[in-house]
């Protein structure tokens, strides 16, 4: 037993991953790390497939300490369960893996812990290469390519960087910070960002581990549903100041004309902007009609109607699995936009001198 290695968990919070979770699973068994200062976390948030009986048989296969919990939650409510349950376990470091991330390198948890301990205390991450297959025999023989090879086998040039936020498909929190930074479970979507903004507020930082050849993939099969069409609308609009604030962390540039610039620029912006436009044509025809300007009425409203409808049809036709879906996640992306857009300026003009010393402290780990 290597005493002297960090305790980690090893921690996954996964729903109907039945197709790509056995490849987390052994990209954590092949790392080039002491199984027995290992330990798994996973929560899974109430599948209806066979994902916790392949999690429960590849554990087997490898001989993982472990806890498996079972509990319907959102992303944070499971993330802040996995976090509580390997505090009580006393381990130093918190791997976050999702069901869907392939390791490359079996290096890469010692490299995140030593990245840790040189620029540190730090939450440390490091990205994934996203490939989707057309079929899972496809994606099978990838991942099994991927969890047999080693790109650490080869002299890898790692860079270091800080940044504002990261997701958490391949990432590494101390105890330190999880003890006093926990995801907020009001954010149903968005999440990442807003946890980045509270670690960089409470005096840590966020660093990027890449290299010249690719660490990590995150492998998946087409989906044409997604969690932003599939929630509810009460979920979707949880939290919604939250939200906003981090959108607006998210594409903060320094002034606010280069923030809302940024952001009006997004596939998010572009969006939001379509949401208000059409909604100020709706009103603008309201109007008309009151003041008896018929023919401008019929004009607007028209133009209203079928662009709310395009989009609706859009929407069935890319995202969702009916028209039941794609109608909700119209009127949810509506009323979403219509508080967010114009509130983005607002929370700029609060926010901004904290926004200013975190990004300043980003652009000194630079130098």
């Amino acid at each position: 037993m290597e005493a002297g290695k960090p305790f980690v968990a090893v921690c996954l919070t996964c729903k109907n991953a039945y197709a790509t979770i056995a490849y987390a699973l052994k990209s954590i068994a092949l790392l080039k790390y002491p199984k027995d200062r290992l330990t798994l976390v996973i929560v899974d948030g109430g599948s209806n497939d066979d994902t916790v009986s392949m999690v429960k048989k590849i554990i087997d296969d490898y001989g993982f300490k472990h806890e498996i919990i079972i509990k319907p939650c959102n992303i944070p409510e499971g993330r802040n369960e996995c976090i509580a349950r390997a505090i009580e376990k006393g381990v130093d470091y918190i791997l976050f893996l999702d069901s869907d991330t392939v390791i490359g390198d079996k290096q890469i948890l010692s490299r995140m812990i030593e990245c840790n301990v040189k620029y540190g205390p730090c939450v440390v991450n490091v990205g994934t290469v996203l490939r989707v297959f057309k079929s899972l025999k496809e994606l099978k023989q990838f991942a099994d390519s991927i969890v047999e090879s080693d790109v650490s086998s080869n002299k890898l040039s790692v860079k270091v960087e800080a940044i504002p936020w990261c997701g958490m498909g391949l990432t590494l929190i101390p105890a330190e910070i999880a003890r006093r930074v926990r995801f907020d479970e009001d954010m149903t979507f968005a999440e990442d960002r807003f946890y980045g903004y509270h670690v960089w507020r409470s005096g840590y930082k966020i660093c990027s581990v890449t290299a010249d050849l690719n660490l990590a993939y995150d492998v998946n099969l087409p989906k044409k549903s997604n969690i932003y069409v599939s929630m509810d609308v009460k979920g979707y609009l949880r939290g919604l100041y939250k939200k906003a604030l981090a959108t607006t962390y998210t594409f903060y540039c320094g002034s606010l004309f280069k923030t809302v610039g940024k952001f009006l620029k997004s596939k998010d912006g572009m969006r939001m902007l379509f949401h208000i436009g059409n909604t100020f044509a709706l009103i603008l025809g309201l109007i008309m009609f009151i003041n008896h300007l018929t023919v401008l009425g019929l004009f607007f409203t028209m133009f209203y109607m079928i662009n709310s409808s395009l989009s609706i049809a859009r929407l069935r036709l890319t995202k969702c699995n009916n028209i039941r879906q794609a109608s909700f996640s119209f009127i949810k992306f509506w009323l979403y936009s219509l508080y967010v857009l114009p509130l983005i300026p607002v929370i700029y003009l609060k926010h901004r001198s904290e926004f200013s010393e975190v990004f300043s402290r980003i652009e000194s780990f630079k130098h």
